[in-house]
Order: C-alpha cells, then sequence, then structure tokens
C-alpha cells in the first residue's frame, strides 16, 4: 500500500495495452474486461465522480483464472454496501433540490462498483476522468459537463491506488471509509480528503481500550492484504507501547477450496492452545472473514472480539454470527445528523442490475437478464424464482443499520459547498467557461481545505481528516432478534493525542459464555454473613412463604409453590453447613435450571456458591449482587497477575507479557499489582507480611513501661535504692557506736551514698534514648562508681595506715585522720572527672539509629561517641578496683574485730569478677540487649559492694548489738 505511483504502473501495465490502430483516438487504454462494470451516470452541469463497493469478490471466468486475459466477474454483493450507493444518490438529489446549494447548476454523477479490487478500481477511475465512451488517457470525452471531484472509495486497499492517480491531476477525493494512514500525507496526497479519521486515531484509541481492562494478551484476525498488514504493524507499534503483546497472528485470505480445510485446522490449533480471550478484528473486511469465523466459532464462541470503526460499521455480522460476536466492543465514530432516507430507498427495484443481483444471491429470485444464468452457476443456487417486482432493499434487515451512511452523506454535502463557496467567490465569476473547467481541480482543492465546520473552526484538518469523537459500543443480542448497541463510552483524539476518555464499565454487558470457570461469580466473604442473614430472616419472616410452606407439607402444592418453597426449606439446612445439606441444596439448584444460570456442575459442593444462588433468587430489589449482577469482566493474560507484594519475573522468550511472579526481597515492596519492580522501603521502614506496603520499623529500647526486662531491672535499681537508703540510716541513726566510727563513718556515708546513686543512674539508661541521657548516663555511672570504689580503696589504705601507726615511731601517725580519706576520694575522683571532661569535648556520646543489625527493628541507641573515652572510664574503675582488691587481701588478716579487709577483699572481687564478664557479653549484644547487660553489671556490682561490706555490719548494729561495744572489742582482744 505504500508503495506509491509505481504500484499504479503495474497496473496500468496489466489493464493497458500499445497502440492499436483504429479509426477513433490515436491511443487508448485497452482494459481487462467485467461481465458488467456496474457503470452508473446521471448528467448535470458539474459531474461528480464516484467509486464505491457493493459486490464484495472478484473472480476471473474461465478454467483457468487467468487474471490478466480474462473476463472479469464481480461476486457476492452486500446490502448494507448498497445502502452507501444509493446515499450517494440520495444526497446529489436533495442538493439539485435545494435553491441554496449551487442554484441554477444540477450536479450529476458518474460512479463504478469496484468489487473490492484493485484493479477495477483502477479502471473505475480511468474510466470516469476519460468519461463515457472510449478510455483515452489524459483526455476527456466529456462534451459538456465538468469533472469536479470524486467520492469514494470505501476500503483502503482501492482508495490507495485511486488517491494516486487522482494526485496526478490535483482532482479533489473525499473519502468516506478508507482509514489508512498513508493517506494522510499531503506531499503524496496533496487532494485527499476524508470523512473518517485514520488507523492512527483508531488503534491508539484501542490499545488504551485494552490497556483500561487489563488485557495484555490478545489474538489478532486480519486480513491478508496491504490494508491488513498496514493496520497490524501499527497495532504493533502501538500496543507495545502500552505493554500488551500479541499471541497470534492470523491472516485470513481467499486460498481455493482445497487448501482451506488445512488452514482451519491450524487455526484452530493457534486459537485453543492460546490463553488470549480477547481478538482484534483488523484490516479489510471481506466475505473470507465472515465465512472464516463461523467456520471458527466452535472456538471463538468464549472469546470477546474486539472492532475498529470500519468492521463496527457492518452489524450485519453481529446477526449472521451471534454465537461468536456477541457481548464484543467496537469502537464507532460519532454518529452525523443526516436526514430520513426509507423513502429514498424504497424507490428502487430490480431494475437496478445490482438489486437484481442481491435478489438472486439472497432472495433466490431472478430477473429475465442473460448474465443471471452465470451468476446461478456460480453461486449454485437453489431452484428459483422471478422476482415479484415488490421486494425492498429496504426489507434487509441488514441492510438498516446505517454504517458509514452518515459520512457517505457528509463527504458528497462537503464537495457540493466547497463547489457552492468556489462558484460564490469573485474570482470564479470572472472567470469565462473555458478556464473554469480547467482550473477545476486546483481551485476545488482550495476550497475543500477551507470549508469551516458549525463552530467556524476547519472542517478537514491539516492532514485531510474530519475529526471527531469516538463511541465505544457494547454489542448484544436480544432473545427477540434484535441487536442491542449501548453506547458505553466515548473518546476524541485530536493531534494525535487522546483526551477525554471515559467509559461506564458497568453497563456493559460481557459475552454469556465467558468465565464460567471455578473463579466465576465467587461471593466475596466479607458478603456472605449478611445474605446467608437475609435468607434466613426473609424466610422466617415472611408469612405468603410461610403459608405455602404449609401447603407444601400437606402435599398439594402447586408447582411454582413446590420449587418456591422447596428452595425455603433448603435455606433453612444450608443454615447448618453440614454437607449433606450443601449437596442437597447444589443438587437442587441444578435441577431447578435457574434463569440467571449462574449454577454449574463444578460448583456443587461450593457452599458459598448455594448461598450466592439462594440470595440472588430470594434477595430484594434493592439488593446487588458483585456489579450489578452483570459478568466479570474476561481475563485476557497470558499470566496471571501478580499480586502486591510481588513482581513479575520474564520468562524466557520473545514476549514480554509472560512471566513468573517472585516475591519480593527483603526490605522491599510493591503496593500494586503486576509490579516490575519492587521498591526499597526507607530507612526507618520495614515491609509488612505480605510485603505489599511499608510500616514503620519496631523501635528497639530498653523501656520501662513497656518492656518486662526493663520493669524487672527498673524493679530491682528501686528495691536496691530503697535499700540502700535504710542502710544509710541505720549508720546515721548508729553513727556513734564503736563499729560505726571504727570503719571511718564520714567514708561509709559517702560510699552508701554513691552506692544509692548508682543504682538510680540505671534509670538513665532505661527508656528512648535521647542526647541528653546519652549524655550522662555514662559519665554519670562512671564517676559514681569511681567515687564509691575512691571510697573503698579508702577505707583500704586506712586500715593499712591504721595498723602501720601503732607500731612506736611510726611515720604513718600524721597520715592518720579524715584528711587522707578526703584526699583519696576527691584525687581518684578528680582524675575520672577530668577523664569525661575531656571525653565530652572531643567526642560526645550521642542518639543513635541503628537500621543495619535487625532488619525489621530500628536500635534506638547511644553511641559513645570515643571509643577510647569509654574504655578509658572503665579501665580507671577497673585499675582502682584492682588496687582496692589487692591492698584489701594483704591486709585480711591483721586482727581487730572491726576490720574490713575481709569484706572489702569479696566486695572488690565481686565488682570485678562481675565486669570483666561484662565485656565480652557487652561486646557480643547489640540493642536493648547490650543495655541489659551494662545495668545487670551496674545492679551486680553495686549490690555486691554493698552486701559485702555493709550488711555484716548490719547484723551486728541491729540483731547482734552487745557486740556493738568497747567492752566487747577489748574483752576479745585481752582473749586473743
Amino acid at each position: 500500500m505504500t508503495g506509491g505511483a509505481p504500484e499504479v504502473l503495474s497496473y496500468a501495465r496489466v489493464l493497458c495495452s500499445s497502440e492499436i490502430q483504429r479509426p477513433f483516438p490515436a491511443c487508448h487504454l485497452e482494459l481487462v474486461g467485467a461481465l458488467d462494470d456496474y457503470e452508473y451516470v446521471q448528467d448535470g452541469d458539474i459531474i461528480i465522480g464516484g467509486v464505491f463497493t457493493v459486490n464484495n469478490f472478484m473472480s476471473a471466468m474461465g478454467p483457468r483464472r487467468d487474471y490478466i486475459n480474462s473476463m472479469m466477474l464481480c461476486l457476492r454483493p452486500m446490502p448494507p454496501y448498497y445502502r452507501y450507493f444509493l446515499t450517494i444518490q440520495f444526497a446529489i438529489d436533495k442538493i439539485n433540490k435545494d435553491p441554496t446549494i449551487l442554484p441554477n447548476i444540477s450536479l450529476g454523477y458518474h460512479m463504478y462498483d469496484s468489487c473490492s479490487d484493485n484493479r477495477k478500481a483502477v479502471k473505475s477511475v480511468l474510466q470516469t476522468l476519460s468519461g463515457p465512451g472510449q478510455t483515452v488517457p489524459n483526455y476527456s470525452c466529456r462534451k459538456r459537463a465538468n469533472l469536479a471531484g470524486f467520492i469514494g472509495d470505501q476500503n483502503s486497499v482501492t482508495t490507495v491506488n485511486i488517491a494516486q492517480i487522482l494526485a496526478l491531476y490535483r482532482y479533489t477525493q473525499i473519502n468516506y471509509g478508507a482509514t489508512s494512514y498513508v493517506l494522510s500525507n499531503k506531499d503524496n496526497y496533496p487532494s485527499f480528503f476524508r470523512t473518517v479519521q485514520s488507523n492512527k486515531a483508531i488503534y491508539l484509541t484501542l490499545s488504551s481500550l485494552l490497556q483500561i481492562f487489563g488485557w495484555t494478551w490478545v489474538g489478532v484476525l486480519s486480513s491478508d492484504d496491504d490494508s491488513g498488514y498496514e493496520e497490524t504493524q501499527l497495532l504493533i507499534q502501538y500496543l507495545a507501547i502500552k505493554g500488551i503483546c500479541i499471541a497470534y497472528m492470523i491472516k485470513i485470505r481467499y486460498v481455493v477450496l482445497s487448501a482451506v480445510d488445512e488452514i482451519l485446522k491450524n487455526s484452530i490449533k493457534i486459537i485453543r492452545r492460546s490463553s488470549a480471550q480477547v481478538i482484534i478484528l483488523c484490516g479489510t473486511f471481506s466475505s473470507f472473514i465472515a465465512d472464516n469465523l463461523a467456520k471458527l466459532s466452535d472456538v471463538l464462541h468464549d472469546k470477546t472480539f474486539i472492532f475498529g470503526p470500519i468492521f463496527a460499521s457492518k452489524t450485519f455480522l453481529v446477526e449472521h454470527y451471534r454465537k461468536v460476536l456477541e457481548g464484543s466492543l467496537a469502537l464507532e465514530f460519532f454518529a452525523l445528523p443526516v436526514p430520513d432516507m426509507k423513502h429514498f430507498y424504497d424507490r428502487f427495484h430490480p431494475e437496478d442490475r445490482l438489486l437484481a443481483h442481491i435478489w438472486l444471491v439472497n432472495l433466490h429470485c431472478t430477473t429475465n437478464e442473460p448474465r443471471n444464468r452465470i451468476y446461478m452457476g456460480i453461486y449454485k443456487c437453489p431452484l428459483l424464482h422471478n422476482c415479484s417486482g415488490t421486494e425492498r432493499i429496504s426489507d434487509f434487515t441488514s441492510f438498516q443499520s446505517p454504517g458509514l451512511t452518515d459520512r457517505v452523506y457528509k463527504a458528497v454535502y462537503s464537495l457540493a459547498r466547497a463547489l457552492h463557496n468556489m462558484y460564490l467567490s469573485p474570482a470564479k465569476k470572472s472567470q469565462d467557461k473555458t478556464t473554469q473547467a480547467h482550473n477545476y481541480p486546483h481551485q476545488l482543492n482550495y476550497w475543500v481545505k477551507n470549508l469551516k465546520s458549525l463552530k467556524g473552526d476547519l472542517l478537514f484538518e491539516e492532514n485531510g481528516e474530519l475529526v471527531t469523537p469516538f463511541d465505544i459500543v457494547n454489542w448484544k443480542s436480544l432473545k427477540n432478534g434484535s441487536l442491542l448497541v449501548r453506547r458505553v463510552g466515548s473518546t476524541f483524539i485530536a493531534n494525535g493525542s487522546q483526551q477525554n476518555f471515559s467509559i461506564r464499565v458497568e453497563n456493559i454487558v460481557w459475552k454469556t459464555g465467558i468465565n464460567k470457570s471455578k473463579d466465576f461469580l465467587i461471593l466475596q466473604r466479607k458478603h456472605l454473613d449478611t445474605y446467608r442473614h437475609h435468607l434466613l430472616m426473609h424466610a422466617m419472616f415472611n408469612p405468603q412463604r410461610k403459608h405455602h410452606l404449609r401447603k407444601l407439607n400437606k402435599g398439594t402444592p402447586s408447582s411454582w409453590e413446590e420449587d418456591d418453597f422447596q428452595c425455603l426449606r433448603i435455606t433453612f439446612l444450608a443454615a447448618s453447613w453440614k454437607k449433606r445439606s450443601r449437596l442437597f441444596l447444589a443438587e437442587y439448584m441444578v435441577r431447578r435450571n435457574m434463569e440467571n444460570k449462574f449454577m454449574e456442575r463444578g460448583y456443587r459442593e461450593n457452599r458459598d456458591l448455594c448461598i450466592l444462588v439462594l440470595a440472588v433468587s430470594l434477595r430484594p430489589p434493592s439488593t446487588r449482587i458483585g456489579s450489578g449482577g452483570k459478568l466479570r469482566i474476561p481475563k485476557s493474560q497470558c499470566s496471571e497477575n501478580c499480586l502486591p507484594g510481588t513482581r513479575k519475573v520474564q520468562r524466557p522468550g520473545i514476549h514480554s507479557c509472560c512471566y513468573d511472579c517472585a516475591q519480593c526481597s527483603e526490605g522491599e515492596v510493591s503496593n500494586v499489582s503486576d509490579s516490575e519492580n519492587c521498591q526499597q522501603c526507607r530507612y526507618d521502614e520495614w515491609p509488612n507480611e505480605k510485603k505489599d506496603r511499608c510500616v514503620p520499623k519496631l523501635l528497639n529500647f530498653l523501656s520501662y513501661s513497656n518492656d518486662p526486662l526493663g520493669m524487672v531491672f527498673a524493679l530491682f535499681s528501686s528495691i536496691l535504692c530503697a535499700m540502700t537508703g535504710l542502710i544509710l540510716l541505720v549508720f546515721i541513726s548508729h553513727q556513734d557506736t564503736s563499729i560505726v566510727k571504727a570503719n571511718n563513718r564520714n567514708l561509709s556515708f559517702t560510699l552508701l551514698i554513691s552506692i544509692m546513686l548508682s543504682f538510680l543512674c540505671v534509670y538513665l539508661f532505661l527508656g528512648c534514648p535521647n542526647d541528653i541521657t546519652c549524655l550522662l548516663r555514662q559519665v554519670s555511672f562512671g564517676i559514681l562508681f569511681t567515687i564509691s570504689i575512691s571510697c573503698v580503696l579508702a577505707k583500704t589504705i586506712i586500715v593499712c595506715v591504721a595498723f602501720k601507726v601503732t607500731k612506736p615511731g611510726s611515720l604513718w601517725q600524721h597520715w592518720l585522720g579524715t584528711k587522707l580519706s578526703k584526699a583519696i576520694v576527691i584525687s581518684c575522683s578528680s582524675i575520672q572527672v577530668i577523664i569525661c571532661i575531656i571525653w565530652l569535648s572531643v567526642s560526645p556520646p550521642f542518639k543513635e539509629l541503628d537500621t543495619s543489625f535487625y532488619q525489621d527493628k530500628i536500635i534506638v541507641q547511644c553511641n559513645e561517641g570515643s571509643v577510647i573515652g569509654f574504655y578509658s572510664v572503665l579501665g580507671y574503675m577497673g585499675f582502682l578496683a584492682a588496687v582496692s582488691f589487692v591492698l584489701a587481701f594483704t591486709v585480711r588478716t591483721l586482727p581487730d574485730s572491726f576490720n574490713e579487709a575481709k569484706y572489702i577483699t569479696f566486695s572488690m572481687l565481686v565488682f570485678c569478677s562481675v565486669w570483666i564478664a561484662m565485656i565480652p557479653a557487652y561486646l557480643s549484644t547489640r540493642g536493648k540487649y547490650m543495655v541489659a547487660v551494662e545495668i545487670f553489671a551496674i545492679l551486680s556490682s553495686s549490690a555486691g559492694v554493698l552486701g559485702c561490706i555493709f550488711l555484716p555490719k548490719c547484723y551486728i548494729i541491729l540483731w547482734r548489738p552487745e557486740r556493738n561495744t568497747k567492752t566487747y572489742v577489748m574483752e576479745k582482744r585481752v582473749l586473743q
């Protein structure tokens, strides 16, 4: 189709012969002969050429089927196409009678039937250009009339070749049915206009329609010609943009009878193997496509068809092939206003050769024309009868469908309006008749291009197309045999972009044979209880139903009552959900064969569907099930949809629509179906169980309110702090006793207070960390523990010094006293304070969110900032504890009733053991358990110091007060 002028020249070689010596013109064309050219001529001042299609096929006479030298036969006339031919005549007749258009000028016509054949179409154009009589190239044999322009043809295949010839002579052509996009090229076809839009607009809309319904796997049936090739290539291009794949493509062409069966078998095998439930029809409509649809009906009965406007104009297809085509979706051109033409149609009778041919094929009646005997042999007609003369073309059901009637009428009127404007222009009035005749082709093209619509815009766009909205219609065959064409949506294509696409899915009635699979009309779980409750209430509280139920029990019900109240009895049985009741219910519903046909044998053990069927039969008028009771949208996919939480994994092969579904990886989600990739959740989010959305990660920290471990620590911290406070009170109340004095009561008070604060600092480790608590927790813990250990170290040193002083002339005497203990505590604690200040100055601790250790949790922790600073604090405490342990161990055997060395030794042993064990445990844990390890070390070490040093003294003070006297001490010393 895109070959251009060379293709037309190839037809010319077939149609022409070299110069033949005759007494007439010096040169003429020797055209292929036809049994009947179906030429129609009406004289007028201005002639409109026309090429139309009524016969749908052309064949050669003779056994050899020689298409060059044989006589050609036009076959299979279509009554709907004859309507377009009559519309051209009606429009010209109406224009001639209208005084407001071309006054005092009559329009005539010179038209041929192209028989949907390229050769016949080219021949018709050349004959029209030459005028009646012999066909002479580049000459017009018309005596008076001027050929203004052309109307037609209907098909793209013939129109392209016609347009190539007319472009050479600059004759204006207005087409009413050709949609080939190559005709929009104004460089090649400057004088071509059409009242329809090109295939680009059509298939852009169809691809969007497929995308809306999620049909990503479709089949294609196409005519095997230039038009079919162009449309399928365009379709592939647009479908690829929308992510839709073609499962198979079947080309339909005319073949000899012996090869038909083999081709049909292959086609049936291809369609049956494919999971595509939606099929698109492309190319040029022909009787062979209709015949193939009939022969493939067994495999096409459950398929949904999608049509473009050219096929959609053939509504007679549905009437003849209801089993295959009902429930289909079609794209139609917006209906333009046309006058009522029925009275005009009824005027035509069998004197017209085309009508006689139609009567022969469709009504098996014949006239006395000799050519009818040839057609009778070709069609192998049964017994024929003479036509009565009362036959009317308008009686055909297929003829009543408007199809492209409005577009034909618009094409003729547009050409007439352009002629009218041209004749009224000042330049035209000043020309003589000879000049006018020669300027027709050039001037008329200008006036057609500048035609205005009612809104004042240009009627034809720059590419010569009349742009109107598209209607999306649904075809449904009714029980009375009529066809219901329901408008379910619309769209508008302008400047290559789609605008205002709308569709009402709830108004679509899908094919009844679709989706009778196990997932068809399964009742949603959330509605099941509602329907079940409604059934029980309806059966229990409807008095009329109870009355009939009593009649049924008496054994005298009518058949209607039996069916009706047997259903009620089953309702009560179904409420128990027993297997026996479910089977009885299912078998009854199958036997009853309800009108809605919701029940299938495969559902007999499906209790949900049984309840659905009862709900349908008993529901009140306001109850809606599913989408208004209509059938579910058919699915046409190579693979099942990947649910949210999964992603598509391409299968090996060429089709991107065939894939497997894989679960999203850890940390990724997909929240839409058929996701190509999964999205990574944010750092503070994690996929839920289904991996269809990100949820906030759980914050992992040791809470004292919600975490049992934190609550235990908080409880023990409070108890131990309270115990320390009680011990402090005991010591304060007995501060003048011998045991308190002997152990340096000021150091004891300082030690108890630091231990009590150490227990309280545990609360800095509990709860959600923040920058303040992170700064305070390690520093406070380090300083308080250092003070505690410093006090213990001071006690140990005091014991050592005390026994040194007992020797005469000892140099340690001036060290004994409160100054030494204070100096030790202050100096040792000051060093730790300096370490903490340096740590906080250089790299202080801060709050940190650790999202990497746990996948589904965020560890809210304190980053210690400087690891050196943290371990310096711990190391310094360990050093003081080790020194205290060594000194206490050396003086543990000194004789003294109140010698604390043994208790200090044990306390430091516990302290060092706890913290030595704490370090590897601390390093091997993360999150709240790391904090728990440190809290446990704080509590256990502090409790160890408290228990080992102070509990024995409390025992003596509270329960053995007789030992807490100076007399008892002296007596014991004497005994020793």
